[in-house]
């Protein structure tokens, strides 16, 4: 495989060398000090960090569109005795209470009224 040294390509390919068998086959036995070894560690870390910080932005959007489902039934202004299935399913799982799914109405309604 022949690339530009310090190209992207070659940076990318290094991270994805993993074990020491590898390096040594790809460097043909040179030491690993260019540029494109130490480029490759940082983009490793920095893929991680771009994953983490995905799954978090997903998390804060999914908690967003639960809280706007969520402020949408307080609206109505009914007491919770009154309140049907899916309102009380919406405000279980705005209050990340587990296993809002499984029940009766009132099973639900006892849960919300232990929560709030």
């Amino acid at each position: 495989m022949v690339m530009v040294p310090n190209s992207k390509e070659q940076v990318e390919a290094w991270v994805k060398i993993c074990t020491h068998d590898a390096k040594f086959a790809w460097t043909g036995g040179d030491h690993f000090t260019s540029d494109d070894k130490f480029n490759s560690a940082e983009m490793r870390i920095k893929k991680a960090q771009i994953s983490k910080q995905k799954e978090e932005e997903k998390t804060r959007l999914e908690r967003k569109m639960r809280k706007e489902e969520a402020l949408k039934v307080l609206e109505i202004g009914e007491p919770t005795a009154s309140l049907i299935r899916p309102e009380c399913n919406i405000l279980l799982w705005w209050l990340e209470v587990p296993n809002t799914m499984n029940g009766k109405a009132a099973e639900k309604r006892k849960r919300l009224e232990e929560v709030l």
